[in-house]
């Protein structure tokens, strides 16, 4: 089992090879990995006519798979979910955001 540091390391890579500077998009004070309009993917490719199903738009267009999408920080396999770590997974996403965008400036 991977860390989520690791997971969400993968995440950011798939997203730098298919949307580069996705970081610069993501709004740090509403991002939430348990919304589906909030999470990374939500934002990055949100839904127009249905904001709740932005998650699952997005994996679709990018072509994600479930077990991709947990590999990836995107979302948590079920144990995870069970004990309460989406903001775990949150922070880390944030993490990473920031030192991108610090190292930017």
């Amino acid at each position: 089992m991977t860390t989520i540091a690791e997971r969400v390391a993968a995440g950011a890579a798939f997203l730098d090879e298919h949307d580069p500077d996705w970081w610069k998009r993501i709004d740090l004070a509403s991002l939430n990995l348990r919304s589906t309009c909030h999470c990374v993917l939500g934002q990055l490719y949100p839904d127009p006519d249905d904001p709740d199903e932005s998650f699952e738009t997005a994996t679709l267009q990018l072509g994600l798979s479930g077990a991709v999408i947990e590999a990836s920080g995107f979302d948590l396999p079920f144990p995870e979910i069970a004990e309460g770590h989406y903001h775990d997974l949150t922070a880390e996403w944030k993490r990473v955001i920031t030192a991108r965008r610090e190292a930017a400036s």
